[in-house]
């Protein structure tokens, strides 16, 4: 994951800080992410849907790398058996 570091200015940061307590954020962080994808979402074309695509299967993939390593995900069928 990348950092971006970057300075920003008092009254900016107070009025962050109130809408971080406000809204529930957990950290300067997630609200800036948030911000960045709602930014990213209502301007379609800055960024493709195939662009969103992309992105969104490699951060699945990064996360099912993680959490299942080299394991075998069961077949479709085996893993929907239960809901039939």
């Amino acid at each position: 994951m990348a950092i971006i570091n970057f300075k920003i200015t008092k009254p900016l940061e107070k009025k962050i800080i109130e809408a971080i307590k406000r809204q529930g954020f957990n950290s300067k962080a997630e609200f800036f992410r948030f911000a960045a994808m709602q930014f990213i979402e209502k301007n379609d074309s800055v960024v493709s849907d195939d662009d969103k695509l992309a992105y969104l299967t490699n951060e699945l993939e990064k996360t099912l790398n993680a959490k299942l390593g080299n394991k075998k995900l069961p077949s479709l069928e085996k893993q929907i058996s239960s809901i039939k």
